[in-house]
């Protein structure tokens, strides 16, 4: 196990470091104390040398147009940080996400003032003074940026212009709940982005390089386990032109180890119960009562192989009522005239006595169960994995990943 989440945090590692390798490169800025810049040593306060860069750039920067007018191209990246439930009933599932948005702003360079500073870390208040693309949670049922105190939000910018911003939210996403192969199922939830105020002429939007990461060791739920997530990119037409979307998919399947103990294995106990009564003597006068937790339709299955014991049980004691009949009944059979009639004695020689029921039960109740069993989970087995497939199928793919 320490092993596998070894290799799982590699992966994570080897993927976050291409963010910082793509946007070191952009910036083409050294990391060094002091750097030799147009023949002069850059040496004294950053924060003081911050303050004026930003103060210089700000003073002709126009928030209200888009930077470039052949358009801007956003990356966009998205980390899992947890994921706290999946609900049936409302059809969705919450999970916590940092949200990065990469583009470059020719407006906010600011080489062309200084060569000293590696880049510049805004405040969260800033975020209201720069042009944003607007990417949002397209089908979200509702969003909020983490405030613990302040808001949870992320602004640098480089030296060429490059701006990467970054929102830790809290979002609540749609999911398609398909109960049917129960509790064999998979459920599948999406995360759809796009810029709310841009179509491509103005914002084309893209994956970075990483795509999705799960940033956890393991993505479990208490009733669910995520098995493979996907990321894509589409385009969507509105009235108001062509959208570029894109889409993160999460595939969960239930965990039934808790169905199995708390539904299954009574039921099956309760049934297994019953079944004694066909090994008990036929002089043995008894009473069977089976209290029973109702399980919805695996109950009513179950009752199939329970309820007929009973009418065993009351069978068995008709026939030892029929050995009771005295001498005077028994000569008046013997002179009633189908007594000696050949079809009578052919079906007096059939005749099922409660002996001869129990024991054709204690084969036949237990194989009839077995064979249910088998061929009910083998069905719902492979029902699951058509559902799995189906929720692949007809999907172009731009990255996927499996945590297991």
């Amino acid at each position: 196990m320490s092993r596998v989440r070894g290799k799982r945090s590699a992966e994570r590692t080897s993927r976050s470091k291409s963010k910082q390798h793509y946007l070191a490169e952009t910036s083409k800025t050294s990391n060094e104390e002091e750097r030799t810049v147009n023949n002069k040593t850059c040496v004294g306060n950053n924060d003081t040398l911050a303050k004026g860069v930003l103060e210089g750039v700000m003073s002709s920067y126009d928030r209200r147009s888009v930077p470039n007018a052949a358009g801007v191209d956003v990356k966009v990246d998205l980390i899992i940080q947890a994921m706290s439930s999946i609900s049936e009933n409302a059809a969705s599932f919450t999970a916590d996400v940092l949200f990065s948005q990469i583009w470059n702003d020719p407006g906010m360079a600011f080489d062309n003032i200084t060569g000293c500073l590696p880049n510049l870390t805004l405040s969260h208040r800033a975020i209201d003074d720069i042009w944003l693309p607007n990417v949002c949670f397209q089908n979200s049922k509702s969003t909020a940026i983490h405030a613990s105190p302040t808001p949870n939000i992320f602004l640098l910018v480089y030296p060429n212009g490059t701006i990467w911003v970054n929102y830790r939210v809290k979002v609540e996403a749609p999911c398609e709940i398909d109960m049917s192969p129960f509790p064999l199922d998979v459920q599948r939830c999406e995360m759809t982005f796009e810029s709310y105020s841009f179509n491509v002429g103005k914002v084309r939007l893209d994956w970075f390089e990483t795509g999705v990461i799960l940033d956890i060791q393991q993505g479990k739920l208490p009733d669910f386990e995520l098995v493979r997530y996907t990321w894509e990119k589409s385009q969507f037409y509105y009235p108001a032109g062509q959208w570029d979307q894109l889409k993160a998919t999460f595939y969960f399947r239930r965990t039934f180890g808790y169905y199995i103990l708390q539904l299954y294995l009574p039921t099956y106990l309760s049934v297994c119960i019953s079944w004694i009564a066909f090994w008990l003597d036929s002089n043995f006068e008894r009473t069977t009562s089976l209290g029973e937790t109702p399980f919805d339709i695996r109950l009513n299955s179950a009752a199939t192989f329970t309820v007929p014991t009973a009418v065993g049980l009351k069978r068995r004691s008709l026939s030892a009522g029929r050995l009771t009949l005295n001498e005077t009944t028994m000569r008046k059979l013997q002179r009633n005239r189908y007594y000696h009639n050949p079809k009578f004695l052919k079906w007096k020689q059939l005749e099922w006595t409660g002996e001869r029921v129990d024991k054709l039960c204690q084969i036949a109740f237990p194989s009839s169960f077995i064979c249910f069993n088998f061929f009910y989970w083998l069905y719902y087995t492979m029902e699951s994995t058509k559902q799995f497939q189906r929720l692949l199928s007809n999907v172009e793919l731009t990255g996927s990943y499996s945590p297991q």
